[in-house]
């Protein structure tokens, strides 16, 4: 059995190939730097929501609010936040030395 010849049109170099791969790679990594970014902030929200007794949006808009204040992105202000959090929840209650 013979494979039917492709359309001239239709052939694709190894090179084409290899560039499609680096850009799904590219954007694959892209992906889960937004992902990973968005559950830090969804976390730090959490903190405002239950530390501050805001509600999700209001906790969100502070976030921004922050960032825009500082000239810092979102995830940044995140961040703080969490670990600003982690250092207050400390079993030592944060004391230096102990």
């Amino acid at each position: 059995m013979e494979i039917p010849k492709k359309k001239e049109e239709e052939k694709i170099t190894w090179a084409e190939l290899y560039q499609k791969y680096l850009h799904l790679k590219s954007e694959n990594a892209e992906l889960r730097r937004k992902l990973r970014e968005r559950g830090i902030i969804e976390k730090a929200k959490w903190v405002l929501v239950n530390s501050r007794g805001l509600n999700e949006d209001e906790a969100h808009k502070l976030l921004v609010k922050s960032g825009r204040t500082q000239r810092k992105k979102i995830v940044e202000i995140a961040e703080v936040i969490i670990s600003t959090e982690c250092l207050i929840k400390e079993k030592d209650g944060g004391k230096i030395g102990s």
